[in-house]
């Protein structure tokens, strides 16, 4: 469990610096990180974890578990997509 914490939180930071610096970057460079960029992200963050938990859990409870191990990759595609606009027009604007 405490692995498990460790790299979401480790991932989450790369990912955090890696988006601003290369992803999101604007055409004078990039983006300069700050509190505003960092509350966004972990607001972000925070609730996509809490959408794919809520989406788990209700797989489970109407579908079984079996069909929320199967429907998981397809929660994490809808979230990365989402999670993508956010961080182009919300966390990095």
């Amino acid at each position: 469990i405490a692995a498990n914490i460790l790299s979401r939180i480790l991932g989450a930071a790369a990912g955090f610096f890696l988006n601003g610096l290369l992803t999101f970057r604007s055409p004078d460079g990039p983006i300069m990180l700050g509190w505003r960029q960092l509350s966004r992200f972990l607001l972000s963050w925070l609730f996509m974890t809490v959408l794919s938990t809520a989406g788990v859990a209700l797989i489970d409870g109407s579908l079984g578990l079996g069909w929320a191990w199967i429907l998981k990759p397809a929660i994490d595609v809808a979230l990365a997509v989402l999670g993508f606009f956010a961080s182009r027009y919300w966390i990095y604007k």
